[in-house]
């Protein structure tokens, strides 16, 4: 039910909804199955080990608590006063809040099953999480803190988008996620984000 939970700065869990994933079965959901099935044949050790770093579960920071690390370490890079500073823990783990909320309600109004429900003869490198696949939490609140972080520290917007790209690919590694779950969840993600921009004067 998080999906209905009150948003930070969004008017509703619903507001950026993407469209609906391809179809069982479709073209397009076989050539992103046919991908993760590959994945998980050939996976590289380099590729086992991004899958790993990138769950960050029980007894880690966890991915918002990875983007407040980052956060901290920027500001503290960048010299920001403790107002700036202040301000950009809030803008970046408010946008992460409603990219999660709005996540989750596109989650469970989906129903979307894991490439290895689909296809049992893939391999995982850690237990299937269990939730619906579309659209992936990981690259909703990567991309939204990572837009807010791009906006604030301009100089920064590479280096984020980089933990972007590969904590998006971490997922597909594991064989946990569809390239499609993905890109819904990056764009999802970068949408809020730039929505709390636009909006940040309600945090003050």
């Amino acid at each position: 039910t998080f999906g209905g939970v009150t948003p930070m700065l969004m008017m509703t869990g619903a507001q950026f909804r993407p469209a609906p994933p391809p179809a069982f079965q479709s073209t397009a959901f076989n050539a992103d199955l046919a991908e993760i099935k590959a994945l998980s044949v050939n996976r590289t050790e380099a590729q086992r080990a991004i899958a790993l770093y990138w769950n960050m579960g029980n007894g880690t920071p966890t991915p918002p608590g990875f983007w407040n690390q980052m956060t901290g370490q920027y500001i503290a890079s960048a010299g920001l006063n403790e107002r700036a500073a202040t301000h950009a823990f809030a803008l970046a783990s408010a946008a992460m809040f409603d990219a999660l909320i709005g996540c989750w309600e596109a989650k469970y109004f989906y129903w979307t099953m894991r490439p290895s429900q689909a296809d049992p003869s893939i391999t995982l490198t850690f237990g299937l999480p269990n939730h619906p696949s579309y659209p992936s939490g990981h690259s909703c609140q990567s991309a939204a803190a990572a837009t807010v972080l791009a906006h604030l520290l301009p100089e920064r917007g590479a280096e984020v988008q980089g933990y972007v790209v590969e904590g998006g690919l971490s997922r597909m590694y594991a064989g946990i996620h569809f390239r499609f779950d993905i890109t819904a969840g990056q764009e999802l993600g970068a949408a809020v984000g730039q929505w709390a921009i636009a909006n940040q004067g309600l945090l003050r």
